[in-house]
């Protein structure tokens, strides 16, 4: 999940959280919504030595991204 937050009227990309579990990090972005201006949610499947990436897929949405970041 990419958290963007409001910084002198400008989005601003925020701390990276990264999660083998979707469901726990959709709880941890509703947990962080009054912090956040909004948040993508990526999915990007790694093989397991971690060198092997596929294409990034963004899975939704929350409040306010950069329009290039919007499903």
């Amino acid at each position: 999940m990419q958290p963007y937050v409001m910084r002198e009227g400008e989005l601003t990309p925020g701390e990276q959280v990264r999660s083998s579990d979707e469901d726990a990090l959709f709880r941890r972005a509703r947990a962080m919504q009054s912090r956040v201006a909004g948040a993508v949610f990526y999915r990007i499947e790694t093989s397991s030595e971690r060198d092997i990436w596929t294409e990034v897929e963004v899975l939704t949405t929350m409040g306010d991204v950069p329009a290039e970041d919007a499903a």
